[in-house]
């Protein structure tokens, strides 16, 4: 499930590597949960609703201005992020709850050194409930592991001082 939310991030040929190597160490598909938890949504579109309200949690103030240029610019980008990603996946904590999706999302983040997304999913942490400790947690972690990595950030990363209570970050 982790890497189902998270692939959403960092793309799909990274989430069908770590299936391949995921599945040479299941000794067999009866080992495994092989149902989709999923599977209950006929019709996609009807997740747009959910989307909505789990990003207007993170997003808050960002996320109006954010959908219109959406919906008036790339409207199909607007139905990959809110109905799909957001909408199917992000928003489904009935296996990984919205605390550790948002550490999920930091950590899957921070590699790629885009300060904006680290910062809303930063504040997103908070805004589900999480508290400062969990969120300096995923942050410490996540660079603690892009260091041993020998990972390059060229940004500064948000720190918890930067994003908690702030109602806007762009």
């Amino acid at each position: 499930e982790s890497i189902l939310k998270t692939g959403i991030i960092y793309g799909i040929p990274r989430v069908i590597n770590a299936f391949r190597a995921l599945i040479s160490v299941i000794p067999s598909p009866a080992s495994n949960e092989i149902s989709s938890v999923r599977n209950h949504i006929r019709d996609p579109s009807t997740t747009d609703e959910r989307g909505i309200e789990y990003m207007r949690n993170i997003f808050r103030a960002d996320l109006d201005p954010f959908l219109t240029k959406m919906d008036n610019y790339w409207p199909d980008l607007r139905t990959l992020v809110v109905t799909t990603i957001y909408g199917y996946y992000q928003s489904d904590i009935s296996i990984i709850d919205s605390v550790t999706t948002s550490q999920l999302n930091i950590a899957a983040l921070i590699p790629m050194d885009v300060t904006a997304e680290v910062g809303w999913h930063m504040r997103g942490l908070i805004r589900n409930g999480g508290s400062r400790k969990q969120l300096e947690f995923a942050h410490r972690v996540t660079k603690d592991i892009v260091s041993i990595c020998d990972i390059l950030l060229k940004n500064k990363m948000p720190q918890a001082e930067n994003v908690i209570n702030e109602e806007r970050l762009f």
